[in-house]
């Protein structure tokens, strides 16, 4: 199903609720103004988006330009996002329950964002009830890796195990259905146990079956319960509430035992409208009957069935011979109103997996396809969502469906497929998987523009794994292909050298002359963004490739025109100016450089590190301390809102830093690094 859809359900559904019986406009209000003093306006947009309903409190919210960021930067903003939301809806006298049921059952995505909600340092003032079945996970289940890190954290937890009723608590529910005394129904009571082992979902759908079957009736002239007891002891008992169920739905008419199989197909609940999709209006009456029984409830708009158990038992009605056909067709169906009426973006997901479960049933060639690029859509999808596992599974069933003949004959699709599966592997820490994806770039793709983003998230992969001198050497081989190279061991002279071809190229040219143009060769786009990558990795550890790296994007900025990555090129120059050759003025204009082409082509998302790299080391040579704080607060936050945790974390630090040597006491020191700590607790 949809990544991340029970929760952005479960929180639309709350948003909704809550303005429908906010009979009090002054608890709206502050609602409003409490998520609005919380978020601010960037990631009040990114919430928007996942949250349509969030639109109802807070009102529609001015256009702001949003961060662009992506993978797991992206991520972290999301969660970011939902951790000041729930902050601003949760305080001490307002605390938030939040009940997550059948969890043995949620996508990893789902897992990650509340592991962040739980793990929230800053947010005292809401509870988490996590429901699941022990019998359904293992060792290897994410489920059991969501609740070890959660231990491991330190999280205060209760285990409550939920076994089934006991004797005298089934006679208990007995007596209440029936509204007599226990000491009546205990005969009735005993015979249920033992038929049912008290298990309460089978307790009550066999008293249902009792009620179906006129073993248990009402009499009006006595005004009570009446029974057989004989009879019910001699009554057979099926396997589980599973059968007892499937007996219970057979019993419907067959139109509505036709209409609860076709929603089973679709999970434990779904829209009207999309059964409308699917099945004609007076079949899709035919629910009302299934309601009646207990079933299925109607909710708004949607239908959901009473228990899993139930939809389960409904599913097992299909002969397993039909099964994959009639998801074919409901996928089928679910394409063509998709196509012709609404788009297919609102329902990607449940038309994919549908049309997944049936794909034994595809046998032309275009319509496999076809559904090869619905896989690619419906994983990019998710890739924007931030779904990473989801989108590897949608992506990797894409490319289970082509084969050698389908690089030369769809080169462009196989192209984006892959190179969208290795990138989702990368982000969701599959590096075996990506690995083995890159590698079937590299055997089908000729052209080297082409294999280019794949170079870029092998390094990346290389780096978040800390194979620093593996990630380098991949770079420089890049590099060399593209036709720019590099002595392979740099020494003080070269750089030097490099330096004053540099600074003779800055010579005369002031900004306008800079930002005359910016770079629009893709190729040396790649290189700059490369550049930037592999001097922030070769800073620590061979700091005379990491000068000539920065040297170099520099010299393509002048050359080329100018790019997101200049910005912080040209920062980087600054400190290099400032600090191996000593000249404060100049490293000062080349740092205002920096900030003008930021402001130019705002380009938010290199503000964290441009801001950091001159407020704490250029700036701080000819600007009084006390003026470098506050713009390494901001590039903190700003850092914060776009998900780049690492630079985040270095502004927090520089902040602290330049904070006391500034003048500021002790005191004031620890007061603002604890309002820092209040803003973000990844």
């Amino acid at each position: 199903g949809a990544p991340l859809r029970a929760i952005i359900t479960a929180f639309n559904e709350f948003f909704d609720e809550f303005v429908g019986g906010c009979g009090d406009s002054g608890m709206l209000i502050k609602t409003r103004t409490s998520i609005q003093e919380m978020i601010e306006p960037e990631l009040l947009g990114v919430l928007t988006g996942f949250l349509p309903s969030l639109s109802k409190i807070i009102g529609t919210q001015p256009q702001t330009e949003q961060i662009k960021v992506e993978g797991l930067m992206a991520l972290n903003q999301f969660k970011f996002a939902f951790q000041l939301l729930f902050r601003a809806l949760s305080e001490r006298t307002n605390p938030v329950v939040m009940f997550l049921d059948d969890l043995q059952w949620a996508d990893t995505a789902s897992l990650d964002l509340v592991k962040t909600l739980i793990l929230d340092s800053q947010n005292k003032s809401v509870v988490f009830i996590e429901c699941f079945r022990d019998n359904e996970i293992n060792d290897e289940h994410p489920f059991t890796s969501h609740l070890h890190h959660c231990k491991e954290a330190g999280v205060h937890h209760i285990e409550i195990r939920v076994d089934d009723l006991k004797k005298d608590d089934v006679n208990e529910l007995v007596s209440d259905v029936l509204n007599a005394p226990q000491s009546k129904t205990a005969s009735l009571a005993d015979i249920v146990y033992r038929k049912t082992g008290g298990n309460v979902l089978l307790v009550i759908q066999f008293l249902e079956s009792l009620w179906d079957e006129g073993l248990l009736r009402y009499s009006f002239r006595l005004r009570s319960w009446q029974w057989q007891t004989s009879l019910i002891d001699s009554k057979t008992m099926l396997n589980g509430a599973a059968d007892l169920m499937v007996r219970r739905i057979q019993s419907l008419p067959s139109n509505a035992q036709h209409i609860l199989i076709t929603i089973a197909c679709l999970g434990c609940q779904c829209e009207e409208s999309t059964v409308l999709m699917i099945e004609s209006k007076e079949m899709v009456e035919m629910l009302d009957v299934a309601i009646g029984e207990g079933f299925v409830d109607k909710v708004g708009t949607k239908y959901k069935f009473a228990h899993d158990q139930i939809q389960h038992a409904a599913y097992s009605l299909i002969p397993e011979s039909l099964r994959q056909h009639l998801h074919f067709q409901i996928g089928k169906r679910l394409l063509l109103h998709g196509c012709q009426v609404e788009g297919l973006e609102s329902m990607i997901f449940l038309t994919v997996d549908q049309l997944n479960r049936g794909i034994v049933c595809i046998k032309e060639e275009g319509m496999k396809i076809d559904l090869v690029r619905l896989n690619c859509q419906a994983g990019e999808k998710a890739m924007s969502s931030a779904a990473f596992t989801s989108a590897e599974l949608y992506l990797k069933m894409g490319m289970s469906l082509l084969d050698e003949r389908h690089w030369k004959e769809h080169y462009e699709l196989c192209l984006q497929l892959y190179l969208s599966h290795a990138n989702a592997a990368y982000c969701s820490g599959d590096f075996e998987g990506m690995k083995a994806t890159l590698d079937s770039i590299h055997a089908h793709v000729v052209c080297l523009d082409d294999k280019l983003h794949a170079y870029s998230v092998h390094i990346s992969a290389l780096t978040i794994q800390h194979k620093n001198h593996e990630s380098m050497e991949v770079g420089l081989n890049i590099l060399k292909c593209l036709g720019v190279t590099f002595p392979s061991n740099p020494d003080e002279t070269i750089v030097r050298k490099e330096f004053l071809k540099t600074k003779g190229m800055l010579e005369g040219n002031a900004f306008a002359q800079v930002a005359s143009k910016t770079i629009v060769n893709k190729r040396t786009l790649f290189i700059i963004e490369l550049l930037e990558s592999m001097a922030l990795n070769a800073y620590y550890f061979k700091q005379e490739f990491c000068f000539l790296f920065i040297f170099q994007m520099v010299q393509l900025s002048l050359l080329h025109g100018i790019c997101d990555s200049s910005a912080v090129a040209f920062s980087f120059y600054s400190v290099i100016v400032c600090g191996l050759f000593g000249d404060i003025k100049g490293g000062s204009s080349y740092g205002h450089l920096s900030l003008d082409i930021l402001d130019h082509l705002q380009a938010q998302h290199k503000f964290p590190r441009v801001y950091v790299t001159l407020y704490s080391h250029v700036f701080v040579w000819s600007k009084p301390l006390k003026n470098c704080v506050e713009p390494l607060l901001r590039g903190y936050n700003v850092a914060m809102k776009s998900g780049d945790i690492t630079f985040a974390m270095v502004s927090a630090l520089s902040h602290c830093k330049i904070s006391f040597q500034s003048g500021q006491t002790l005191t004031a020191v620890a007061s603002s690094t604890e309002q820092l700590e209040k803003v973000g607790s990844f």
